[in-house]
């Protein structure tokens, strides 16, 4: 679990309760989760950092388990809140 400031968006990375005190952190502009093992995808930590306007990013396999958001796949772009964003070649 990571979360850093870029760009003036708050960005947190496969939000996981166990490693955190979310109420400690800043909600999030932007989620990405990167894959549906447990400690990336914890179905509850995201509901802890998010508003109404955020926006998450996942893969495939992470879709089929929450079913709302926006999959990248690698290789792929997108614009969000104005700016692109681009998923480098890896593992998905």
């Amino acid at each position: 679990m990571f979360h850093f400031n870029f760009n003036g968006l708050v960005i947190h990375i496969d939000p996981y309760g166990k490693l955190a005190d979310f109420s400690e952190l800043p909600e999030a502009d932007l989620v990405l989760i990167t894959h549906k093992h447990r400690d990336h995808l914890d179905q509850t930590a995201p509901e802890k950092i998010t508003k109404t306007d955020t926006d998450f990013i996942v893969t495939k396999t992470v879709l089929e388990k929450l079913g709302k958001e926006t999959v990248m796949n690698n290789g792929d772009s997108l614009k969000i809140r104005g700016r692109k964003g681009i998923i480098p070649q890896g593992k998905s």
